[in-house]
């Protein structure tokens, strides 16, 4: 691998240049659905190039509000449990950052609940 001295502020000026690409694919993103992993074969490579944050902006932007409308209209059922949808969106765990996605998953998961989950922090339970 081939490493390159970046000048100071570089980095600023590369994600300058990279916001209105985004802005592009994540308009073309907009009749995506979360079951075609198209989108996931096509962004995975660009998480190893962009900025994590960059990145990580992006996903929250285009992918997660698709992922919640997906998880929103999934439906438990553990006499014919359905889990083409929990896997379409679980592929996308490793694209975010950890943190991103396990709040995602808590409040689907809230959302999706009848009667309303309750999660309790086990540090706060001293």
């Amino acid at each position: 691998m081939t490493t390159h001295e970046t000048n100071p502020g570089s980095e600023e000026r590369m994600n300058e240049l990279w916001k209105p690409a985004l802005a592009k694919l994540g308009a073309a993103l907009k009749n995506w659905q979360p079951t075609d992993k198209s989108a996931y074969i096509m962004l995975s490579p660009w998480k190893h190039i962009l900025h994590p944050l960059l990145y990580e902006e992006f996903l929250r932007g285009s992918i997660l509000p698709k992922l919640f409308l997906e998880m929103k209209n999934w439906r438990v059922n553990p006499c014919l449990q359905e889990d083409k949808i929990w896997h379409s969106v679980m592929n996308w765990a490793d694209l975010f950052f950890m943190d991103t996605f396990v709040i995602f998953l808590l409040n689907a998961v809230c959302e999706i609940q009848s009667p309303p989950l309750t999660i309790v922090v086990l540090s706060e339970m001293v």
